[in-house]
């Protein structure tokens, strides 16, 4: 083919590409190949997603049973003796014990057994009618947990005070729960109120440890009356003062009325002390024989 001039210069035209039918069929079927290999490989990689969400899906179920037992587990992880021993070094400290009380259930009976050691009924600070309202709910688990009683009628009772003679009488009907008391601490009571203490022998006959403190009897037979009540009585602290009110030399009627004493032994001979009983304070003397013992009372 011959070029054509135009404007005085030769264009000369490029020989075309030869493509042929064949170089076409080879060119589709390579397509089509690299087609199929890429289908292989996005079925491959669908068949491996589908097996990581089973495993996802497995995981999960697995977990979740898993949290399902941990929230099943109930108590301390630790032996509850050494979690009970743990807190009895914290038997000073009442705000820690209240703090640990409400830790987990497991934790109460320890805490509560140095938080409600002690029951407190004084008639100076008119706290007693709270102490029983608390003791009559039914709800109340005190009792048991409580090992020593002081009662206190320092201040004084009576019309003049506005406080009745028988204000111990409310508690008098809670002392035979009190199942675990073995110290009891009486302080400026009156032998009126001693009677309510003495009625109650289911609660008497638990108490190792008794003190009295300035307490006024009519009698000196009443000191030992009210101990034979006390039968497994083994310590004894007492600071007692006996008046006969009928011998005026030696006390004024009228003291004795302010007193409330009353005789509370039923004749002129004393009954025989508890045989447990081992140890009397009095006047800061200790009597450890037992034969001492009783010459400083039944002599």
């Amino acid at each position: 083919m011959s070029g054509r001039a135009y404007g005085g210069n030769s264009y000369v035209r490029a020989p075309a590409a030869q493509v042929t039918l064949s170089s076409l069929g080879t060119l589709v079927s390579s397509l089509k190949q690299q087609q199929e290999v890429q289908s292989t490989e996005i079925e491959r990689i669908k068949s491996r997603i589908q097996s990581l969400e089973k495993e996802n899906e497995d995981l999960r179920a697995e977990n979740s049973d898993l949290w399902n037992e941990i929230n099943k587990i109930k108590g301390p992880r630790f032996p509850s003796e050494l979690c009970d021993r743990i807190i009895d070094f914290l038997h000073h400290d009442h705000k820690a014990l209240k703090s640990c009380s409400l830790v987990c259930r497991a934790w109460i009976p320890a805490t509560r057994f140095h938080l409600f050691e002690c029951f407190s009924y004084e008639v100076l600070w008119r706290s007693y009618r709270n102490k029983v309202t608390v003791l009559d709910s039914s709800v109340c688990t005190l009792f048991k947990h409580v090992r020593k009683i002081t009662v206190n009628e320092q201040g004084g009772i009576g019309s003049s005070k506005g406080i009745p003679l028988d204000w111990l009488q409310p508690l008098a009907q809670y002392f035979n729960r009190f199942t675990n008391v073995i110290d009891l601490s009486l302080l400026s009571i009156n032998t009126t109120s001693i009677r309510y203490i003495i009625d109650s022998p289911g609660f008497t006959s638990h108490i190792t440890q008794l003190m009295l403190h300035n307490i006024i009897c009519s009698t000196f037979n009443d000191l030992p009356y009210i101990l034979s009540y006390f039968s497994k009585l083994e310590s004894l602290s007492y600071d007692v003062h006996c008046c006969d009110i009928s011998n005026l030399c030696f006390c004024r009627q009228g003291d004795m009325t302010d007193m409330h004493a009353e005789t509370l032994a039923p004749d002129s001979s004393p009954p025989p002390p508890p045989a447990t009983l081992r140890v009397i304070w009095n006047d800061n003397t200790v009597s450890s024989c037992y034969s001492d013992a009783r010459s400083a009372l039944y002599s």
